[in-house]
């Protein structure tokens, strides 16, 4: 979006702060951060399901590229499970459960997984847009592991750790962390509570409401 379509709107937001406050600080335009969120009426904790069951779980397309994360999973000789497409291209037949995981299944394989991994993209990493899936399955209970992105710790904290080498995440695998059924479930209930999509609704009514209430009392104004 160009700097002339942003200057259009009364409202504007952004789900990387990071971007938000170059952008702002650039165009002079205020700018809110509204991160991703999730909808804990299905991603929460519960029952697991054997049948999705999982060691070190990865869900997600190739996007026609060796995604580090599964890479380095990989060569720390995780016991990885994959679902998502393309990915027979890049490691062996072994590590792949099945090209497609339903909306319905997906909270169910993150908290039936003992551990979940988590990627971005670098540049959106970068600009502090933390990937929806770290909400979705830090909500259902899952202990994560995710490269580092801006911001990501201020808002999970020890729910997902980051890592930056093969030999971290081989070392954050094997932590007595990720088996802590009670601090998920807290991280679980914390995310759900503060990052919902009703939270974020929440936020665009009462900003829509302000600005609209400002813009009748200066068209009240303008009418004296």
């Amino acid at each position: 979006m160009s700097d002339v379509e942003l200057a259009g709107y009364d409202l504007r937001y952004s789900a990387g702060p990071r971007w938000a406050q170059k952008t702002a600080r650039r165009t002079s335009l205020p700018i809110e951060p509204l991160l991703q969120a999730t909808n804990p009426s299905r991603f929460h904790p519960g029952p697991v399901d054997p049948g999705l069951a999982s060691d070190v779980l990865f869900v997600g397309k190739t996007r026609e590229v060796f995604r580090p994360v599964v890479r380095d999973a990989v060569e720390a000789g995780l016991d990885l499970s994959v679902w998502g497409e393309g990915w027979t291209r890049f490691i062996s037949d072994e590590h792949v459960r099945g090209t497609f995981l339903s909306n319905d299944e997906l909270a169910v394989a993150y908290r039936s997984a003992r551990l979940v991994l988590n990627d971005h993209w670098r540049d959106m990493a970068r600009e502090g847009f933390i990937s929806n899936r770290l909400f979705d399955a830090v909500a259902s209970g899952a202990a994560v592991i995710s490269d580092e992105a801006e911001g990501l710790v201020d808002v999970f904290g020890p729910a997902v750790r980051t890592y930056r080498t093969v030999e971290d995440l081989r070392r954050l695998s094997q932590h007595a962390w990720v088996d802590d059924v009670g601090a998920r479930a807290s991280s679980a209930a914390a995310i759900a509570n503060e990052h919902s999509f009703a939270r974020r609704a929440s936020v665009l009514v009462d900003d829509v409401l302000r600005v609209v209430t400002e813009n009748g009392r200066d068209a009240s104004r303008d009418r004296r």
